[in-house]
């Protein structure tokens, strides 16, 4: 759930929102932090968030947290449909 999360661009979800999407009340936030921590590092990358410009997406929030947001935020900019 948490890569998946990251991959879509989402923020990170809290326990409550966790057992309510999964339906299972027994979470493993740490599991779920590692697999957002891995979309994080698939997704924050200025190559992808170029496509993502590119694709008229939003720029995803999970990206937000990264070290690097700014510089991948101007990137992003740098290339959204709507400014080229």
């Amino acid at each position: 759930m948490g890569l998946s999360d990251a991959m879509d661009g989402n923020v990170v979800k809290d326990n409550d929102a966790l057992v309510e999407w999964s339906g299972d009340t027994a979470i493993e936030r740490a599991h779920y932090l590692r697999g957002y921590q891995d979309g994080q590092a698939t997704l924050c990358h200025p190559a992808c968030l170029e496509e993502w410009g590119k694709m008229g997406k939003d720029f995803p929030a999970s990206c937000d947290g990264v070290k690097n947001a700014e510089q991948l935020r101007t990137v992003w900019q740098n290339h959204t449909a709507r400014d080229n």
